[in-house]
Formats: C-alpha cells, structure tokens, sequence
C-alpha cells in the first residue's frame, strides 16, 4: 500500500511536468497551424482540438492512467442515482458559473478592458451535423480530456494531501490552464466542485458529465441566433441584474443536486465491503530503519510535488497576467 501511495503521487507529478510541457508546446503548434487554415471554423476548431485536448491534456493523462490502473484513477460506474442527479447539477452550475462570469465582465469593461479579446462567438450551426460537430468537438471532447487530467489523474495521485488542499490545488490548476483571466474566478468554482465530487464518490464520470453538460450549454447560447426582440430584451437587461439571477437560480438548482449526491457516495461508501485503499489502509509496520527510509522518501516526494506544483502555478499565473494585460489594449 505504501509502494501504491509513493507511485501515485510521484506519477501525478510527472504528469504535470509533461502535460505543462505539451500544453505550452501544442499552443505555439496551433497557433502557428492557425495562420495557415484560414477562416474556417471547423479547421480550427479541429486544430485546437487536436492540438491542446488531445496532445497536450489526454496523452499524459492516459499515459498515467496505463501505468497506474483504471480503478486507481476513478473509472468506475458510480450508479445511475450519482449520474442523474450530477445531470441536474451540471444545469446549476451552468448558471451559477454564468453568473460569476457577468459580474467578472463589468469589473474588467468598468476598469477600462476591451471586451472583444474574450469574445468566443461561435456560428449558427446550419444543419443537424454542424451542431454535432460542435457538441462533440467544443463539449465531449474537453469533458472528457480535461476530466481525465484535472480530476482523474491530479485529484487521486495527490489525494494524500487531504480532501480540501487536493480540491484548491488541483481547482487553481485547471483555472489558471484555462488563460481566460476573466473567467478564473468561474473556473475556479467549477473546478472545486468537480475536484470534491471526484474525491467523494471515487469516480470521475459524474465530473465528466458536468463538464459536458456546461459546455453544451455554453455553445448553445453562443451559437443561437435571436431575432430582432430577443435581443432587445437581452440588451434592456444589465449584466449585474442578470448575473445576480442567474447565481440565485444556479444555486438553487446546484446544491440540492450536489447534497444528493455527496449523500449517495457516502451511502455507497459505507456500505461497500471493499479491500482498504492506499489512503485508509493500516500501516505495515517493520524494521524500523526501513520505516524510517520510507518516511524520508515519502516526505521528499511530497517536497518534489509542493515544488512542481508552485513553479508550474507561478508560470501560468505569469501568462495569465500577460492576457489580462492584452485585455487593456485597445485594438
């Protein structure tokens, strides 16, 4: 058990060190394959998807999960009572998210930003096989992908760091990775909650179903078109007024459903007569020279991964900054 704990967490570790790699390597890749597709939409999306989802955040988080086991890292079935409820949650996070990002968008416009650079306005899909495309391309695949790294690999492989530590770390990761600084706080609280719904119920399907449905969402209304009053009646709405409704009514429907499910895994937790994991099992004691190396060993890898962890976290908030600072660049 002890051997398990070492490896997981020294596995999660390198895994962070490859996929920052990828990822800065993979975003200079796309953008140079960009200037060359063109103005297509489908090309791009394709591009960015392949690039980033695929190179950079699935092929560690695979790499790891090979090595380390499925179970190990949360591709388990957590019952169709977790996987409807988290359905119903993804709605409410959806909107409390939503509303985080409209009173972040008054901040940055009252302070003087262009709001153009964080616009992501996407096509109205033409057929029934281009909203296919986009659903699966700009929701399934990033659900899917991110979970994969964010929750399935960093959330089980550091799970010794204690519930709440893992779910920060691990949240302020997948925000900072994002580089939208006006959606951080947002992302931060998506991830949170996926990071402590992975955690919980020891699954990483309800985090993904999550993902997914706020994303569908996401590229629903951004990909609708409204007639001349629709929008009328939108423009006549603040933004505050309709971020503060859309947190009151995200909330309302997000915590009931999270409750309920948080309850079911403890539920199922409990009465599962499961062999003691890595984290709850007994010590194994022995000669005490080899307790004592295996502290030490232990004690340096955690080091290693505060180490990792704080100079990975220093570089994207570096570039973090450098968007934000775009943002006030009036082009």
């Amino acid at each position: 058990m002890y051997t398990d704990s070492y490896l997981m967490e020294k596995r999660g570790t390198d895994t962070l060190i490859l996929a920052t790699l990828l990822y800065i390597a993979m975003q200079l890749a796309a953008a140079v394959l960009l200037l060359f597709a063109g103005d297509g939409v489908a090309v791009q999306i394709v591009i960015s998807a392949v690039c980033v989802s695929g190179v950079a955040i699935l092929f560690p988080a695979l790499l790891a999960i090979v090595r380390g086991g499925a179970k190990r890292y949360g591709l388990l079935w957590p019952g169709w009572g977790v996987v409807l409820l988290s359905a119903a949650a993804g709605v409410g996070i959806f909107m409390f998210s939503t509303g985080i990002n409209a009173f972040a968008m008054t901040a940055m416009e009252a302070l003087g930003a262009n709001p153009d650079i964080y616009a992501q306005q996407i096509p109205a899909a033409a057929t029934v096989w281009e909203t296919v495309f986009y659903i699966a391309m700009l929701a399934l695949v990033p659900a899917v992908c991110e979970e994969l790294l964010f929750r399935s690999v960093y959330v089980n492989s550091w799970r010794g760091m204690g519930r709440w530590k893992v779910v920060l770390v691990t949240s302020a990761i997948f925000a900072l990775a994002h580089m939208t600084p006006a959606s951080i706080v947002s992302f931060f609280v998506i991830g949170a909650v996926l990071g402590l719904l992975t955690y919980e119920t020891r699954s990483v399907y309800p985090a993904m179903i999550i993902h997914f449905i706020n994303n569908t969402i996401s590229i629903w209304l951004s990909s609708a078109s409204f007639d001349s009053a629709q929008a009328e009646a939108i423009d006549n709405v603040s933004t505050t007024q309709l971020g503060a409704v859309l947190l009151a009514a995200g909330a309302l429907v997000a915590v009931p459903a999270l409750y309920a499910t948080f309850r079911l895994a403890k539920r199922a937790r409990s009465g599962a007569q499961a062999s003691p994991d890595a984290e709850g099992a007994p010590a194994v004691h022995g000669d005490a020279a080899l307790e004592e190396l295996r502290e030490q060993l232990t004690q340096a890898n955690r080091r290693r991964t505060r180490r990792v962890i704080a100079v990975v976290m220093a570089a994207m908030a570096l570039l973090n900054a450098l968007v934000f600072a775009l943002a006030f660049v009036q082009l």
